[in-house]
C-alpha cells in the first residue's frame, strides 16, 4: 500500500533510530542496513532533512542523525512526506475517482474498513516502537529429549 520510496524512507529512519543512538551515521552505512541504494538513499535523506526530521552533518566525522525523537515519528509523518493521500480517497475498483458514499462501487465497503485499519496503524505506530528489539523467546528443550525410541 506504500510506494517504494516511502518503504525506504520508514527503513532509513528506523535504522538511524537503531544505530544513531551513538551520534551519526554515515550514509554508507545507511544504506548497507537499511537495504536502499545510496543515489535513491540520498533524495529521500534529502526530503527527510528538509522536513527537519533529520539533520546532515558533513565532513570525516559526518553523517546524519534523527533530530525528532523516535517515539514522536508517526508513520503518518513520513508516508504524508512521500505519498500522495489520494490512496486514503480513492476508490479501489477506479483509481480515477474518489470513494464516495453516493456512488459505491462493490468494493466499497471492505476498502473503506481496510482503508480505516491502516490509516490507525500509521497514525498509532511510531519509528520507536519499529526500532525496538524483538523479544526472542527462551529455548525450550524439546520434551522428547532424552527419552528412548520404544
Amino acid at each position: 500500500m506504500l510506494s517504494a520510496t516511502a518503504e525506504h524512507a520508514v527503513r532509513a529512519l528506523i535504522q538511524l533510530a537503531v544505530l544513531g543512538g551513538n551520534g551519526s551515521v554515515t550514509g554508507k552505512q545507511l544504506s548497507c542496513t537499511a537495504g536502499i541504494p545510496p543515489n535513491y538513499l540520498s533524495k529521500i535523506l534529502c526530503l527527510l532533512g528538509h522536513a527537519g526530521m533529520i539533520h546532515a552533518t558533513r565532513g570525516s566525522h559526518g553523517g546524519y542523525q534523527l533530530v525528532w525523537d523516535a517515539a514522536h515519528i508517526r508513520l503518518t509523518d513520513v508516508v504524508n512526506l512521500f505519498d500522495h493521500a489520494r490512496w486514503r480517497k480513492g476508490c479501489f475498483l477506479d483509481c480515477g475517482r474518489d470513494c464516495k458514499e453516493a456512488d459505491q462501487c462493490a468494493a466499497h465497503s471492505g476498502w473503506q474498513e481496510c482503508r480505516d485499519v491502516f490509516e490507525r496503524f500509521l497514525d498509532r505506530t511510531t519509528i520507536a516502537a519499529l526500532a525496538a528489539p524483538i523479544p526472542v523467546p527462551p529455548l525450550v528443550t524439546p520434551q522428547w529429549k532424552g527419552r528412548r525410541a520404544s
